[in-house]
Order: C-alpha cells, then structure tokens, then sequence
C-alpha cells in the first residue's frame, strides 16, 4: 500500500506513501480536551500573555491516528480500513465513510489542527492537506482511496458541534 499511488486531488498530482516517509509519523498519538464555553476555539486567537489554566469538566478525548505525512509544506493523515465492501467505487467509499466515520475523521482533524497549532484560515489554506481513507481491499484493483479535504468554516463546526453535545 505504501508503493501504490493515491491521487492527491487539489493538487492534481499522485504519489506512493513511500515518497514521503523521511516526513512522517506512524500511530500519533492526541489528547486533548472536549471544548467547553470557556476555552479558545480555533476561531480565536490565543494571546501569549494570557494565563493557560482552563477548567476540564467533560473530559478528554484521546486516540491514535495511524499515519501523518507531510508533503509540499501540507499535512494529511491516513485511516487505514479493512472492510469489506461489495465494491471499491468512489460512490462506495464516500458512503462507507461518510456513514461510518465522520465523527472519527472530524476528531482526527481537530487533532492535527492543534498538533499544527493552526489558529487561523489563511495558516490552514497553507498547512493542512486533507483526509485519506484507504481501504486496503480496494487498493489491488487500482481503487480503496476516499480523499476529502473540509473547508476552515467546516473545522471550526467540528469544534462547536463538540463543544454543543452533552457527553
């Protein structure tokens, strides 16, 4: 899977995983906490000077993502899925994640946005990628690739929709 090429859609190009494995990291680790009212959200900026307790009262979320790749100045990370599907077509993959991992993918993002500290549209247009979903069965067939990169407004109702649901 790492010498197959995935297509990298904004930039209309494709390269193999491979390529960029002097720039990556396998099974990242995050933490951190479910926004609540009183903490920044990305759509705000932090000021150095101000004090960085915050009050934790909903807790954590924390996960592993399994591989984080830079490539010209941009971050991805990659979700790598076994399933078994009836096809690998893009209409396919779209509803399998869709359906089945946007809640993952949004957190994930979240997750890289902070490792990133991007606090800002124009820092996002420049550094952040997007998403890839790889379905390992789909790839020997030329196929098994879901790309997907959210809009900064997108990101910033990831964080609200966190920040809005009771845990």
């Amino acid at each position: 899977t790492l010498m197959h090429p995935i297509h990298l859609e904004l930039a209309q190009e494709s390269l193999s995983l491979y390529q960029t494995l002097h720039r990556h990291r396998r099974e990242m680790d995050f933490y951190f906490p479910i926004p609540e009212k009183e903490h920044p959200l990305l759509s705000q900026r932090i000021e150095p000077s101000l004090p960085k307790r915050w009050n934790i009262q909903r807790g954590f979320l924390q996960g592993s993502i399994d591989f984080i790749f830079e490539h010209k100045g941009k971050v991805y990370f990659v979700d790598w899925k076994s399933n078994r599907l009836s096809n690998y077509t893009e209409a396919t993959l779209n509803q399998e994640v869709e359906g089945h991992y946007q809640l993952q993918y949004r957190i994930y993002t979240l997750a890289v946005i902070k490792w990133l500290q991007i606090q800002s549209q124009e820092d996002f247009e420049k550094r952040f990628g997007g998403i890839f979903y790889i379905f390992l069965r789909g790839m020997p067939e030329g196929n098994g690739t879901y790309y997907r990169r959210p809009e900064w407004q997108e990101v910033i109702g990831y964080e609200t929709q966190l920040l809005e649901q009771a845990y």
